[in-house]
């Protein structure tokens, strides 16, 4: 996975300007009732998928 994807989407003025990184994911996670729980939902199951490939590489 390239880093530079996630920039590449934006305009050259927002990532110039100096704002906060609260600002920053406030402006990326809209509040919205239904996006919020996904991106929880998506993490831990990638956190329980790195952690189950770490115990696994442990036990085996």
């Amino acid at each position: 996975m390239r880093a530079k994807t996630h920039t590449e989407a934006r305009p050259i003025e927002d990532t110039s300007t100096n704002k906060s990184v609260e600002e920053l994911l406030a402006e990326a996670v809209p509040p919205t009732k239904h996006r919020i729980p996904w991106i929880l939902i998506t993490f831990i199951l990638i956190a329980a998928g790195i952690a189950l490939g770490i115990f696994k590489g442990v036990l085996s």
